[in-house]
């Protein structure tokens, strides 16, 4: 795992709560074992405390959102580390996404393009779980500009870019909120935040007939590239989601102990 950040785009303008979002880092790693570990798996102390974070501030939520549906908390936890880190308000502007608002608001545009290289926020590219453009073409298609073209057409600039900025530990695209009867300051809501990633999983697993208990290569491909054999962006995104599953259940099994020990766990992973 590469050192990365979650941050805005330009400025940091497009926080809905008026504050800066807050960066994620990786710590340096080591080279041992993680506690009570009984699997081979190399392990990396950044990545360690990235998980252990998840498990003590979302897990409750993950369990509870997972409740209705067969997707795995597990896989949940994995897809928090890595869009955001497991960091709650971490933000993401996406330049080419905001221009097609743009388009659509002024009646130039109908389905969202290819991305071009060069339109990528260069501080995106340094970020947790850029997506790539079949993502945003699954969603910004002409339906949608149909539908939404004189509510987008309303909305001041600022309201715009936050459309174009992903929010949250799962990284969900502002637009997504389009249609509902939510803001985009609800994104970074950690309970609205995860029953709406845990609808928009289901309905990729529902269309390409995937089993969430099972398929979970397709299933990080789906949030990341829109299809369940997309090229994610990060080369890396699909193994280093199924490495972190796993990390996951590690870091659950180091909690089942008494309390002061977790507390402990709390001290060793700087939290």
């Amino acid at each position: 795992m590469s050192d990365r950040v979650a941050t805005s785009g330009p400025g940091n303008s497009v926080s809905p709560s008026g504050s800066r979002p807050v960066t994620a880092q990786r710590g340096p790693g080591t080279a041992t074992k993680a506690p009570n570990d009984t699997h081979t798996l190399p392990f990396d102390q950044g990545e360690y405390r990235i998980l252990t974070r998840i498990a003590l501030n979302c897990q409750p939520l993950i369990v509870d959102s997972a409740a209705q549906t067969r997707l795995s908390g597990d896989f949940l936890a994995a897809l928090t580390a890595n869009e955001s880190a497991g960091v709650q308000n971490a933000a993401r502007f996406e330049p080419a996404v905001y221009d097609h608002l743009r388009a659509i608001a002024a009646g130039e545009s109908v389905a969202y393009g290819s991305i071009r290289a060069g339109d990528l926020d260069r501080t995106a590219q340094a970020t947790l779980g850029v997506k790539g453009d079949d993502f945003h073409a699954r969603y910004l298609n002409a339906a949608f500009a149909s539908n939404n073209r004189q509510a987008i057409a309303a909305l001041e600039d600022n309201a715009l870019r936050q459309l174009a900025t992903s929010w949250g530990y799962t990284q969900i695209m502002g637009y997504h909120v389009v249609g509902l009867k939510a803001t985009v300051r609800d994104l970074i809501d950690p309970r609205f935040h995860y029953h709406l990633a845990v609808e928009l999983l289901t309905d990729f697993a529902r269309q390409f007939k995937l089993d969430p208990q099972r398929d979970f290569e397709q299933l990080f491909r789906c949030w990341n590239s829109g299809s369940p054999h997309g090229k994610t962006y990060d080369p890396n995104y699909v193994a280093n989601g199924l490495r972190r599953m796993q990390v996951y259940r590690n870091v659950l099994a180091a909690q089942a102990v008494p309390r002061g020990e977790l507390g402990d766990l709390r001290s060793k992973v700087q939290i």
